[in-house]
């Protein structure tokens, strides 16, 4: 299974100390100068704005806002935003987060934003189970997007052209 981002795939080497570095930094270069502001977060939170993004590690939210912490509260979903089925307890996470965000919070605002050429819309679309059979959790929860999958091929075969040739 090839995916829009393993085509040119490069092994990162993560330099581990300077990573807690910039973690350590924190308090003494961004809490420190700021120290009434972090203490007023530290006493509650008032978002104005649930921000849920389908994203991978190419895009990150914090950058497309000009807002600082507090205004938005940021839920970065990699795969899909599953829904609640009827009466389960199945797929909750992303429902409690909606949920808490508009009746406790009491956001004002909901933004949901993705991209272009994703990863797992590409594996959604294009795996087999044999490509899948390493990753069960990301293959349960793809299943979601199994009857959006079907009425895309079937649309593709009234036309006669193969989804992969509607990709390219």
């Amino acid at each position: 299974m090839k995916t829009p981002t393993h085509e040119k795939k490069s092994v990162q080497q993560i330099d581990c100390n300077k990573l807690f570095e910039e973690i350590r930094g924190f308090k003494p270069n961004k809490h420190v100068p700021h120290k009434e502001f972090y203490a007023q977060l530290s006493q509650y939170q008032n978002p104005h704005t649930l921000f849920i993004s389908y994203s991978d590690s190419r895009v990150i939210p914090n950058l497309l806002t000009p807002f600082r912490a507090n205004c938005l509260l940021y839920v970065t979903l990699a795969i899909l935003c599953p829904f609640m089925i009827g009466g389960s307890d199945t797929f909750v996470t992303t429902s409690a987060v909606i949920e808490y965000a508009v009746k406790q919070l009491q956001v004002t605002n909901i933004v949901v934003c993705g991209h272009s050429n994703c990863g797992d819309g590409y594996v959604a679309l294009y795996s087999s189970e044999k490509d899948m059979k390493h990753l069960p959790h990301t293959k349960k929860c793809l299943e979601l997007a199994a009857p959006v999958k079907k009425i895309v091929e079937e649309k593709i075969a009234k036309k006669k052209i193969s989804i992969k040739e509607r990709s390219a």
